[in-house]
Order: structure tokens, then sequence, then C-alpha cells
């Protein structure tokens, strides 16, 4: 078992408050838990939730969270990867 798989929940925060309900899609707590140790792949990161790496994944789920602060995303030779912002997400 991986230690990413542990991760039992992720709290978003945002000025040292703790806001919840602001993450809305219903995979973006395993998105950065999944994203929280290590950068990930599209393909990675669609694999573990068992979906596709679609085009409809990358604009609507993942830039949402890069849009809103929650992944930081790094553009890697023809490849995009993807980590959790520490400074807005915790364990």
């Amino acid at each position: 078992m991986l230690i990413d798989e542990l991760i039992p929940g992720i709290i978003p925060r945002r000025r040292n408050e703790v806001i919840c309900g602001i993450l809305t899609g219903k995979n973006d707590q395993m998105i950065l838990s999944f994203c929280y140790f290590q950068k990930r792949e599209v393909k990675e990161i669609a694999a573990k939730l068992g979906i596709v790496p679609s085009t409809y994944f990358r604009n609507n789920v993942l830039k949402r969270l890069v849009d809103e602060g929650y992944l930081l995303s790094f553009k890697e030779g023809k490849s995009v990867t993807y980590i959790a912002n520490k400074r807005k997400v915790h364990v």
C-alpha cells in the first residue's frame, strides 16, 4: 500500500482558516491526496480514479483545481505533472 493511500482526508485552508465544503468535485479530495507527496501525470491520476484521461477531465477537473490554487502544474517535456499546493492543502 502506498503512503498516499493512507491519508484520511484533505482539508483546504485559506488565510489560516479551515474552509469546509470548498471542494465541489466528488474526486477532489482523492486527487489532492494522491498528488500530495509527489508529482503525478494526468494518466496516473485518471488511473487512480478509474477513469480515462480525457480532455474533459483535464479542462474541467484538474484545471479547476489549478485555477483555485489547490494543485500546482508543471510542464515537463510533452507532459504536465501535478502536485498539491501544500500552502493551501494540509493533511
